[in-house]
């Protein structure tokens, strides 16, 4: 008897699969990304819209 057993798939995967409904012409980056920064600032308590932007900011600079 064999047991399967099914690997997570990694965040950015299954943030590729939420239908982005934004309009083309605005869109400057992938929603997955937007989304995974928006997790990342969550977690590290940012509290508002540009709290989350200002953490975004910071990040970038030290990638």
């Amino acid at each position: 008897m064999t047991t399967s057993h099914r690997v997570p798939a990694g965040l950015l995967t299954v943030l590729g699969q939420v239908v982005d409904l934004r309009k083309r012409r605005g869109v400057w980056h992938r929603l997955a990304a937007v989304l995974s920064i928006a997790i990342a600032a969550t977690l590290a308590r940012t509290r508002s819209f540009a709290a989350l932007a200002e953490w975004a900011a910071d990040a970038r600079t030290m990638c």
